[in-house]
């Protein structure tokens, strides 16, 4: 009888850590890289999604970058403010797409940055 509530528990406790292992494999890799294909065949472009950080080291060294250099005109301001998404605009076209995964526990969901470059232009323009 005690080997039968070993066995029990043993497999209870495997089943939740399998199902457990699957959804963080779908949370940071599965469900991004299907987004990124689905993205793709709606022809927008961008970086591949990378593992867990994503774009995060080349943006955080083209904003130290932009930041370490002056502003041209003051009218000229979008890759200053927004240098990772003004260097995907000039390398993918008019529709890109940014994928990237938030690695806080506050907010543990994919970002999304779909853009159209004109609707990106206004705004930053009413800024």
């Amino acid at each position: 009888m005690e080997v039968l509530v070993q066995s029990i528990v043993l497999a209870t406790v495997l089943t939740v850590l399998t199902t457990w292992a699957w959804s963080v494999v779908n949370w940071v890799w599965l469900r991004l890289k299907r987004l990124e294909r689905l993205l793709r065949q709606q022809g927008l472009s961008g970086k591949p999604y990378t593992f867990l950080f994503g774009n995060l080291k080349e943006s955080s060294r083209l904003l130290a970058e932009a930041k370490s250099k002056p502003t041209a005109t003051p009218d000229d301001i979008k890759p200053r403010l927004l240098p990772f998404v003004h260097r995907s605009f000039q390398t993918f076209g008019i529709h890109i797409f940014i994928l990237s995964l938030c690695v806080a526990l506050i907010f543990p969901y994919s970002l999304t940055l779909a853009c159209f470059r004109p609707l990106v232009d206004g705004a930053l323009m009413e800024f």
